[in-house]
């Protein structure tokens, strides 16, 4: 990552960002390595490693595949 990529700040739970910093520290990561693992995963689970990589930064992603919105209520279930 370079310094001019694009930061973004999230507020998240306090039980979630200990399991991070947990998470992290075990992988011997930073909290953003982590956190940029964690969304990597998902990308990948979702349209698979080719097409993730096609992420651009002008709001297209997975090179053009359409966008998935999912709700999440406060026990993290999707619904």
């Amino acid at each position: 990552m370079a310094s001019g990529d694009p930061k973004m700040m999230i507020r998240i739970p306090a039980e979630m960002k200990g399991w991070v910093e947990d998470q992290a520290k075990r992988n011997g990561a930073s909290l953003n390595s982590e956190v940029l693992r964690c969304i990597r995963e998902r990308m990948d689970r979702m349209v698979g490693p080719e097409r993730a990589k096609g992420v651009d930064g002008n709001g297209e992603c997975f090179a053009g595949a359409p966008r998935r919105r999912s709700s999440v209520n406060t026990d993290g279930d999707q619904q």
